[in-house]
C-alpha cells in the first residue's frame, strides 16, 4: 500500500508537467515536422503527432501526445542542461525524482511509472543539445517502466530531435484558483493545476498547488467524486480512495489527517470546487518530523 501511495503521489506531479504543457499546447507544442519524438514498445514504434518541451527553474519536461486518445509519454528531469540523467531515481541536487510515465490513453487504465524505490535507476536519458537561440532540444532515451502491480514495460530506442520548449509559465491560464494557509501563514503558490489520471484500472484528478518548485499541496480524488464531505486516507488502497499530500520542502512530505467538501464537480466541464482542512502528518519514509495544520483551505479548478 506504501508503494502506491508513493506512486499516485508522484504519478499526480509527473501528469501535473505534462498538464503545463498541455496548456500551452499553442504556444509550444508542434506537429512532428517541426520536431520529431519515437520510441519503441511493444514491438512497435510509438511516433508523437505533438511533442514539446519546458524548461522552468529546476526543472524541464517533456511530453509527447499522438491520437485522439491522447496516448502520452511524459519525462521529467530536475535537471536544465545538457547531459546524461539517469530516470528512476532523486536527484542529490534538488532531493527530487527524475522520472518518466506513460498512459496508452485519456481515461484508460493503462498507467506506467518509471520508478520502484527512488535509487534504482530504470533508464537514462541523454539531452545532446540545448539550442538556445532556435528554443529547441534534441536527445534519446530507454526506460522501463511499471505498472501500479510491478509489471514492467520497455521503451527502447528513444529519440527526440529539435522539439521545441518554452523557458515561462506565463501563458499557463490563471482561470484556477486555490488558497490555503499553513501554520497560520498564507500559502501563496506559483502555480496551480487540475489533470485527469488513470492508474490500475481507476480514475481519479489529481490536483496540486506549489510553491519555490518544492513546497507543495495537492490532491488525488476519485474522478466520479460527488459533493459532499471526505475523509482523507493516509495510506492508499486503491487509486480512487481520497488523497491529500504535503511536501514542506524536497526532503519532507506529510500526509493529510482531516476532510475535504466537494461543493461542485460539474464532469462535462471538468470543473471541480472544493475547501479543505487537515493536520499535515509525517509520511512513513517521508523524512518530515512534526505536523503542520492546514486550514481555511479552498479551491476552484477546471482539470485536462
Amino acid at each position: 500500500m506504501k508503494k502506491l501511495t508513493t506512486l499516485l503521489s508522484l504519478f499526480v506531479l509527473l501528469t501535473a508537467f505534462t498538464c503545463e504543457n498541455e496548456s500551452l499546447e499553442g504556444d509550444f507544442s508542434t506537429e512532428t515536422s517541426e520536431g520529431s519524438f519515437s520510441v519503441d514498445f511493444d514491438g512497435q514504434t510509438y511516433f508523437a503527432d505533438i511533442v514539446g518541451a519546458i524548461i522552468i527553474e529546476n526543472s524541464m519536461n517533456i511530453t509527447a501526445s499522438r491520437g485522439s486518445q491522447q496516448e502520452l509519454i511524459t519525462i521529467t528531469l530536475m535537471e536544465t542542461t545538457a547531459g546524461t540523467y539517469d530516470i528512476g531515481v532523486t536527484d542529490q541536487a534538488t532531493m527530487l525524482v527524475n522520472g518518466a510515465a506513460y498512459n496508452s490513453a485519456s481515461g484508460s487504465s493503462d498507467t506506467w511509472v518509471a520508478v520502484t524505490d527512488f535509487m534504482t535507476p530504470q533508464g537514462t536519458i541523454t539531452i545532446s543539445e540545448i539550442n538556445e537561440s532556435d528554443m529547441t532540444m534534441s536527445g534519446t532515451f530507454s526506460f522501463t517502466a511499471h505498472s501500479v502491480t510491478g509489471e514492467p514495460k520497455e521503451f527502447t530506442n528513444g529519440v527526440f530531435t529539435n522539439i521545441p520548449y518554452e523557458d515561462s509559465l506565463d501563458s499557463i491560464p490563471t482561470e484556477n484558483t486555490f488558497f490555503a494557509k499553513v501554520d497560520g501563514e498564507e500559502f501563496v503558490e506559483d502555480v496551480v493545476f487540475g489533470n485527469a489520471i488513470s492508474l490500475a484500472g481507476f480514475n481519479s484528478i489529481g490536483i496540486s498547488a506549489t510553491k519555490n518548485s518544492a513546497e507543495t499541496i495537492g490532491f488525488s480524488l476519485d474522478a466520479s467524486i460527488t459533493e459532499g464531505t471526505y475523509n482523507f486516507v493516509s495510506i492508499a488502497s486503491s487509486p480512487s480512495d481520497t488523497i491529500g499530500l504535503y511536501n514542506a520542502s524536497t526532503t519532507e512530505t506529510y500526509t493529510a489527517n482531516g476532510t475535504i467538501t466537494i461543493t461542485t464537480h460539474d464532469v462535462a466541464n471538468k470543473r471541480i470546487v472544493a475547501t479543505f482542512e487537515f493536520t499535515a502528518e509525517p509520511a512513513t519514509g517521508g523524512g518530515a518530523t512534526g505536523t503542520h495544520e492546514i486550514t481555511e483551505g479552498a479551491f476552484d479548478i477546471v482539470y485536462q
